[in-house]
């Protein structure tokens, strides 16, 4: 397993306190899972969902739990908890869509530029506008 994802379980298993692992279970991952999930020496990648599932459990950012930016002390600010929670209640159909819309949003200046228009105001850009 290259070294990227034993640094996740790494920061997954560090964080998860016993009453986090039985939530977990109440969420439907079996303890099997989430053993295989946090233990270094296996090859099962813990999901995207299992992730943040456990960002929302703890309260710790994902940003730390996948990439180790932060601390674990860092936790999620109030808008990103927001959007995990709706997220997890969310169809995989939904989550496709949702995700397609982002894409669209990111890329907005290029698709208005494209049909013609053109960008808007740096300010506005910015989101100051």
């Amino acid at each position: 397993m290259p070294n990227y994802y034993k640094a996740v379980k790494q920061r997954l298993s560090g964080c998860l306190k016993p009453n986090h692992k039985k939530t977990l279970e109440n969420k439907g991952y079996n303890r099997r899972s989430i053993d295989y999930y946090l233990n270094v020496e296996s090859e099962r990648k813990p999901p995207a969902t299992f992730i943040s599932a456990v960002s929302v459990i703890t309260g710790i950012s994902c940003d730390y739990l996948l990439l180790g930016i932060g601390g674990e002390n860092e936790y999620s600010d109030e808008e990103e908890k927001i959007l995990l929670r709706y997220w997890h209640r969310l169809t995989d159909a939904d989550r496709a869509a949702f995700l397609r819309m982002l894409d669209r949003v990111a890329h907005k200046e290029e698709i208005i530029q494209s049909l013609g228009g053109s960008a808007p105001p740096k300010a506005a850009r910015a989101g100051g506008g």
